[in-house]
C-alpha cells in the first residue's frame, strides 16, 4: 500500500497490485477500474536500496496524460507486449474496459484487485 495523489489530484490510500521486476528494479502497478493496470512513477533500486522517481524533475499534475493514473502509464497498453508472452489485449473501446490475458509475465506478488488475471 502506498499514500499517493490520485485522479482527483487528492492524497489517498492505494493499494499496490504488483511488483514488476525483479533486480535490478523494480515497479509498482495499481489495478484500476475496467481491467487497467497503471504504472506508479517510482521504483525501487534493489543494489543501491533506495526509492526513487522516474521523473523528479517533472511535475506532473492529475490531469496530465503522463500522471500515473493516465493513459500514457497503463501499462497493458505501453508495456505489456514487451513484458509478457502471448499476449491478448482485448480491449474494448466501446466500454473502455481492458481484458488483458496473458501466458507468462515478469511480475511477482500478483493479487487480484479489480483488474482481470487469466
Amino acid at each position: 500500500m502506498t499514500e499517493t495523489e490520485g485522479t482527483d489530484g487528492k492524497l489517498k490510500k492505494i493499494d499496490i497490485s504488483c511488483v514488476f521486476g525483479y533486480r535490478p528494479l523494480q515497479q509498482y502497478l495499481v489495478g484500476m477500474p475496467e481491467g487497467r493496470m497503471q504504472c506508479l512513477p517510482l521504483a525501487w533500486d534493489t543494489e543501491a536500496r533506495r526509492w526513487f522517481h522516474l521523473y523528479p524533475k517533472e511535475p506532473i499534475p492529475h490531469t496530465d496524460v503522463q500522471h500515473w493514473t493516465g493513459r500514457l502509464q497503463n501499462w497493458n497498453y505501453t508495456c505489456a507486449d514487451r513484458h509478457s508472452t502471448n499476449l491478448q489485449k482485448n480491449y474494448d473501446p466501446k466500454t473502455d474496459e481492458n481484458h488483458t490475458s496473458w501466458s507468462e509475465i515478469d511480475v511477482r506478488n500478483c493479487k487480484s484487485t479489480n483488474y482481470r488475471i487469466p
